[in-house]
């Protein structure tokens, strides 16, 4: 590319630039002048109102709005409670909703309420550089995005940010290094390959101004098909102003069928959730996690599908399975973003994951695995309530009174007033699994190889439905007697109450194999599976005539 090919190339892309910064509000990724991009989420979870993936704000909203007692609102029966602070993280994504909508001023307010508490948090130093540099104040934002990068040197947004005050200040050498840091972290982002092509060409490198106006016009074939998607979600978004939600979502399952995107996939999955067809929202709260993997630009449109996807889960009593969702959302949150809002927004899903986690382990009576997903989360958020419910049982239960009133208090008065039934969720029906349980334990002790001692807990569990601890006992007895029918079949069973379809299978499969008199029960047992997993298929018995 020459000079005059380079010229005018810059300047069609600064006119290109105009156009960008114009919808900056839906596609913030591409302001090529001033502030680091941030993706643009598909919808606020657990929300009645379907929004547009370009729409941070409801996203945003979510974080900001997220009280530590009523974070987990739509799992428990909690209030809101009225002295709640904003974390940090809240501060920086409620700022990043102001600075989104023109308004510097308020977002400063936002994040002098959290400056005493912002210590080592390299996000709220980045936040506030962006909100410097809208105020016109170049200075206070060079040295907060310096602050950030020394607290955190992955963030791309405080480079990006510090980048612009040596562009700005004349320092074209040092505004290169920093968008050569931006594109090294965020490499998907289109805006810094065109500042920093703007840099060489400030520098007569015309060359190296061409390699990147070059990049700039692959990378930025992404916004074409965001323009595209966004025009099919606001045109879903009229019909459903309008109350035609079967023309949405039809509009939605076309647009998926030529153009598959993790946007449309998970307003789908929201959209048949509401109407309570399950298996449909399932369908594409999985199609929108294969989309959306790998795509660091999808982390927050991921993140909402695992979260939402768990909760439907646990609604639907797939305990075990929801567990994993919670993981997988816990998993990505560990990975963090290079995007300070993103990251932010990361941080509190942390929180959210490991609340409802713990209440689904709760529900499967893993009360060890409850317990550390409950310290964990308080360790992150001492006031979070559903922590202390929740910890309150398990103490009830362990036989911990003091421990166990102390929590109940915590939770009481950060507005979480109800109580956990623990003899309905810890207990066997008649108060006296424990006891039993004891009991049994002390003959094992005695005679740790014999089988049946195993088998009479392994059954009490069962019929007090403790699944796990049935399980592992069956296990033990299978060790001594793997080709027992009786008990492979009673621990496929208990696979199945736990919805662990895989190895419930593999059990009744192997009942099959081994004993004609019990195939018509496993044959039952995985009609079931395949009626659960909303498979159309019949199983069918394989027999030599």
């Amino acid at each position: 590319m020459n000079w005059q090919e380079c010229s005018r190339s810059c300047k069609e892309k600064d006119a290109e630039a105009g156009n960008i910064l114009i919808n900056q509000a839906k596609y913030a990724d591409t302001d090529l002048n001033k502030t680091s991009g941030k993706e643009m989420p598909s919808k606020r979870p657990n929300s009645k109102r379907f929004t547009s993936s370009s729409n941070l704000v409801a996203a945003i909203a979510l974080a900001a709005s997220l009280s530590s007692s009523i974070i987990y609102s739509s799992t428990t029966s909690a209030a809101p409670a009225a002295n709640s602070e904003m974390t940090v993280d809240q501060a920086i994504v409620k700022a990043a909703m102001a600075r989104q909508q023109k308004n510097h001023h308020e977002a400063l307010r936002i994040l002098r309420q959290v400056e005493s508490k912002a210590g080592s948090v390299a996000g709220f130093y980045a936040e506030r550089a962006a909100n410097y540099i809208d105020a016109g104040d170049l200075e206070k934002a060079k040295a907060d995005c310096l602050k950030a990068i020394k607290l955190n040197p992955r963030l791309s947004d405080a480079h990006d940010r510090l980048a612009y005050y040596y562009a700005q200040t004349n320092k074209p050498l040092l505004a290169i290094n920093e968008y050569s840091q931006v594109i090294k972290l965020n490499p998907k982002s289109p805006k810094p390959y065109y500042n920093r092509a703007l840099a060489y060409k400030k520098l007569g490198k015309l060359q190296e101004a061409g390699r990147d106006l070059q990049e700039f016009d692959k990378v930025s074939k992404v916004l074409a098909r965001r323009e595209e998607e966004s025009s099919v979600l606001e045109t879903v978004n009229k019909q459903l102003r309008e109350g035609n939600k079967k023309n949405a979502i039809e509009a939605l399952e076309s647009a998926q069928k030529f153009f598959p995107s993790a946007a449309y996939a998970y307003n789908l999955a929201v959209l048949y959730e509401e109407q309570k067809q399950y298996p449909k929202a399932l369908k594409y709260f999985n199609e929108t996690i294969k989309l959306a993997k790998g795509d660091q630009e999808k982390t927050s449109t991921l993140a909402f599908a695992f979260l939402d996807k768990g909760n439907l889960l646990s609604k639907l009593k797939k305990y075990q399975e929801a567990v994993q969702s919670f993981s997988d959302l816990l998993a990505l949150c560990q990975k963090g973003h290079p995007v300070n809002s993103v990251n932010a927004l990361l941080k509190e899903y942390k929180k959210l994951a490991l609340g409802e986690r713990a209440r689904n382990y709760l529900l499967l009576k893993d009360i060890d695995k409850a317990l550390a997903d409950c310290n964990a989360l308080l360790k992150l958020n001492p006031k979070a309530g559903i922590a202390y419910q929740i910890r309150s049982a398990i103490y009830k239960v362990q036989g911990k009174a003091s421990l166990a009133a102390a929590d109940e208090s915590k939770a009481k008065k950060l507005g979480i007033n109800s109580v956990i039934d623990t003899s309905l969720l810890l207990s066997s029906p008649d108060g006296g699994y424990k006891k039993a349980y004891d009991e049994i334990t002390k003959v094992i002790e005695e005679h740790p190889d014999h089988p049946h001692p195993y088998k009479d807990r392994a059954y009490l569990s069962l019929r007090s439905k403790y699944y796990k601890p049935a399980i592992d006992d069956f296990t033990t007895v299978l060790k001594m007697t793997p080709d027992d029918a009786s008990i492979l079949l009673v621990r496929g069973e208990c696979y199945f109450m736990l919805n662990d379809f895989k190895n419930a299978k593999e059990d009744f499969n192997r009942v099959i194999s081994i004993s004609p008199e019990k195939s018509q029960a496993a044959y039952a047992w995985k009609l079931k599976i395949d009626k659960a997993t909303g498979q159309a298929k019949e199983t069918t018995r394989n027999t030599a005539d």
